[in-house]
């Protein structure tokens, strides 16, 4: 079996020009080559803890016993490894925001910024192009199913102009902890917030607990990467009030567009549909005819298309009136899918919901899972590393490029 010193050899020897500090460990473990440092993590980002001992102890051939390895010593170990990457992270959103000249607190530019930053000058889709694929739209659709060019915003993207950002939160079960008497009740779960950056070929993820981090983050990669200025910044979300007004805060300096998906839009519009009609048929018939005016971009006939709706297939008249408040709240984030999907356009926040169920849902979501903020942020960020390609890069030098990159890794 390899000794100790053998170990302290080839940690030092691995990586040249990596950190000579070794990493903190409990009185009881062991210092470990890098090989095994990254070989356990990434076994415990994909599998559970106890699953993960089992195959490590399996490995190198150790028992259960006093010298094999347990699970609540790889959980220590992927804490501490979620906590080194998130302090990485913080130091370079500081230091990003700041040569930008952004207040690394309130992340806001500290005097006025450049025109390319406020008034970005870049390609519009052309004016011909749009006028073709609106007559495309409208060659099968009559009526209130017409794309409307009227309704249009003045400008639609052009995507080598364009940075798309996806934002979802996603929650997995809070462990429970002991309270003291008088303390507040403790939130059910624990908010991952997952944000996929994509811009030509390249793409980026970050995840991690806490939007408002994520938020400062996203500001500083896209500051880094060049995309704050001299680009369009597109916003894909599924319609939470906590993202646009997140938006609203940190954006006020520049233009940008927030579409609503639409598998959320549609999946919305059903479950509501199916609170306020009578039966499975009457919901299918009436969202087919509703979904076809909201395809089109044509929010306003929706509300008169719902009040009139009759007695004999209206069960509960306040889900209606729901439904109706729901799309009024939205209207400004719903624009015509029809027309930017004959453009080529994108109408869905698809990449991050991928990206949530590789990086959190994947390993955090199973019956009897629970988690403390610090271990559910730690597993989230150690699986964008290697979502980004970055694990090599981490393992060995201890640092995250925060480039995009074509090379994001497919996960099972």
């Amino acid at each position: 079996m390899e000794s100790e010193a053998g170990r302290l050899h080839l940690h030092l020897s691995a990586s040249p020009g990596s950190p000579s500090v070794f990493p903190a460990v409990s009185p009881r473990e062991r210092l470990q080559t890098l090989s095994y440092e990254e070989l356990s993590t990434r076994l415990c980002s994909l599998v559970s803890y106890r699953c993960a001992a089992d195959i490590l102890n399996r490995m190198l051939h150790r028992s259960q016993g006093t010298d094999g390895i347990c699970l609540r010593t790889l959980a220590d170990s992927v804490d501490r490894e979620g906590a080194r990457i998130r302090d990485f992270q913080e130091r370079f959103a500081e230091k990003a925001l700041k040569e930008h000249g952004f207040d690394p607190v309130s992340c806001l530019p500290q005097a006025a910024l450049p025109s390319e930053y406020v008034r970005p000058a870049v390609q519009d889709m052309p004016e011909e192009k749009v006028a073709k694929a609106i007559e495309r739209c409208n060659a099968t659709r009559t009526g209130q199913e017409r794309v409307d060019a009227a309704r249009l915003p003045r400008r639609l993207e052009d995507p080598a102009e364009t940075a798309y950002i996806s934002i979802d939160d996603i929650g997995v079960t809070r462990q429970k902890e002991s309270r003291k008497p008088g303390s507040g009740r403790e939130t059910k779960y624990v908010e991952n917030t997952v944000v996929h950056v994509a811009h030509g070929s390249g793409r980026y993820i970050l995840a991690g607990v806490g939007m408002e981090g994520m938020f400062r983050l996203l500001i500083a990669f896209l500051l880094s990467n060049g995309l704050m200025k001299g680009r369009n910044l597109v916003f894909f979300t599924d319609g939470a009030s906590n993202i646009r007004s997140s938006l609203e805060r940190l954006f006020p300096y520049r233009p940008y567009t927030v579409i609503l998906d639409w598998y959320h839009l549609e999946k919305k519009c059903r479950e509501y549909l199916s609170s306020a009609l009578k039966g499975k048929d009457i919901r299918n018939q009436v969202s087919g005819e509703l979904l076809k005016y909201l395809w089109a971009g044509n929010t306003e006939y929706v509300a008169d298309y719902l009040l009139h709706l009759g007695d004999d297939i209206v069960r509960n008249r306040e889900w209606l009136q729901k439904l109706i408040q729901y799309l009024d709240k939205n209207y400004s984030y719903i624009p015509c899918y029809a027309l930017r999907k004959e453009l080529g356009l994108r109408n869905s926040s698809n990449p991050v919901e991928k990206a949530n169920d590789v990086a959190v849902a994947q390993r955090q979501k199973h019956n009897g899972m629970s988690w403390s903020k610090h271990g559910s942020s730690a597993l989230s960020h150690i699986r964008a590393i290697y979502l980004n390609g970055e694990a090599d890069t981490w393992f060995r030098e201890k640092r995250l490029g925060f480039q995009l990159s074509a090379d994001e890794e497919e996960c099972a």
